[in-house]
């Protein structure tokens, strides 16, 4: 796979060269047409295109990677102290983003990696919430664009999620129409500039009649189990979830980080400016956790991922929802974040309060 987006950032490059000429009829899929559709093109590695000019493509392509893992923690620290936390919990919030474990355990897979586009969506929806006007509303749908033409999965499935869990984020919105307005322009920006992309995947589908088989989504489907398992061994052994039918998927941010979120959902909760955020981040990781275990998981034999699906078409294109685990870890890390900045804030007013006490004590002595 490294190899293969090593050349896909090539491939940009040089095909910006020649005006993208024949771009989806890359010669590697020959004589396939449109087979670059079927890939993920990551036109946004064009950033690197003078790089691989002047280097090569592996100096691109781990330049490239750089940049995405500093911009996955710079853009949630933007959007973590836009919603209310103070300095230090969002900076150490953007280090959890960066590191999140599946984002390393697929560090090979490089559109995988660039959860930032995810973030910097929602970071636009929350700046066009505070402030509706034009320039925000094409803010956002350059940012959906972006998130699409960067990772297609991360952008699908955040065409899915956001519907379904933007509600309470937007609270005090409901009946603005102006902004529902603005909401809706951005969605024709996001799509104008995805058209490119999208046509050609549509000319893809159309040629070669392609469709996922349920067997194998299922196969690639999160069981809940998966969220107990991580990339690295525990400290501490629990118990063994192995079976020999099937390998376990390591989709789980490990205890401690469970521990922080759970926590701050509680912080979150109880504090009155940070409700509506930690509801909507609570509803966003619920929903990719239940959209994760895929169209087999059923509830009272109704399925929702076969719901989503039929409301939204290119969810049955999706062949890998366990990949859905990357929003759920991207949850849980900003409600870590909650925690860290509700222990942050506890412990300077505790400071604040013992200062005071220690200089009353101090006059009380001089008297």
């Amino acid at each position: 796979m490294p190899a293969l987006n090593a050349w896909t950032v090539w491939w940009n490059a040089d095909r910006a060269r020649y005006g993208f000429s024949e771009y989806w009829h890359a010669p590697i899929f020959s004589p396939s047409r449109y087979a670059l559709a079927f890939s993920e093109a990551q036109p946004t590695s064009l950033i690197v295109a003078l790089i691989v000019y002047a280097a090569g493509p592996a100096a691109g392509y781990n330049i490239y990677l750089l940049a995405v893992l500093t911009l996955n923690g710079v853009v949630t620290f933007r959007l973590l102290k836009r919603t209310g936390l103070a300095i230090v919990p969002a900076l150490l919030g953007g280090v959890l983003v960066e590191t999140l474990p599946m984002v390393h355990w697929q560090l090979g897979v490089l559109q995988l990696t660039a959860i930032c586009g995810v973030v910097w969506t929602i970071d636009r929806l929350v700046v066009l919430r505070d402030a509706p006007t034009i320039a925000n509303a094409a803010l956002l749908g350059v940012a959906a664009f972006l998130c699409y033409a960067a990772c297609n999965y991360f952008g699908l499935f955040l065409s899915v999620l956001l519907p379904l869990t933007f509600l309470p984020l937007v609270f005090g919105r409901w009946l603005d129409w102006r902004f529902w307005l603005f909401v809706a322009a951005s969605a024709v920006v996001a799509g104008m500039l995805s058209l490119p992309i999208l046509w050609a995947q549509f000319e893809a589908k159309r040629e070669y009649e392609w469709h996922r088989d349920e067997s194998l989504i299922v196969s690639l489907s999160a069981q809940p189990r998966d969220y107990l398992t991580t990339p690295w061994r525990p400290r501490i052994e629990g118990p063994d979830f192995k079976d020999p039918k099937r390998p376990l998927w390591m989709l789980g941010g490990g205890p401690f980080k469970l521990f922080l979120a759970t926590a701050g959902i509680v912080a979150g909760l109880c504090m009155r400016g940070r409700r509506r955020w930690t509801l909507f981040v609570i509803l966003f990781g619920a929903a990719a956790f239940g959209l994760s275990l895929g169209p087999a998981f059923e509830i009272r034999q109704w399925s929702p991922y076969k719901a989503v699906m039929a409301l939204h078409p290119g969810l049955a294109l999706a062949r890998s929802p366990f990949r859905f685990a990357f929003f759920v870890q991207l949850a849980t890390a900003m409600l870590a974040a909650n925690a860290i900045d509700g222990l942050w804030k506890a412990a300077f007013a505790l400071g604040r309060r013992l200062s005071r006490g220690s200089k009353s004590v101090s006059r009380a002595a001089t008297v």
